[in-house]
């Protein structure tokens, strides 16, 4: 079985809450960590957010200043591409 890893915009849908909400759950550590993917992602994976759920929603240690910089930068970063309709997957020819 493959485990299924969250965007920030699938993990509003899974938890049924919105962006502020969510992010108001990063801050304070309700939220299991997300996994960093390069320099670019970040991803919840499903089956650790569904064990949390499960255990009662624990707390987690809130993210670092840092950490949290990161996941907010990040977001926004995949927000606007998604938003442009720009694909990072796919191979742009150059220009001569």
């Amino acid at each position: 079985m493959t485990d299924m890893l969250l965007s920030f915009q699938e993990l509003c849908t899974f938890l049924k809450a919105d962006e502020a909400v969510v992010l108001s759950l990063i801050e304070s550590g309700v939220l299991p960590p997300p996994l960093n993917i390069g320099d670019r992602l970040i991803r919840w994976v499903e089956s650790d957010l569904a064990r949390w759920m499960q255990m009662g929603c624990p707390k987690f240690p809130p993210p670092t200043p840092e950490e949290l910089a990161l996941i907010r930068t990040k977001h926004l970063e995949e927000k606007r591409h998604t938003l442009t309709g720009k694909n990072r997957n796919t191979l742009t020819p150059s220009r001569p």
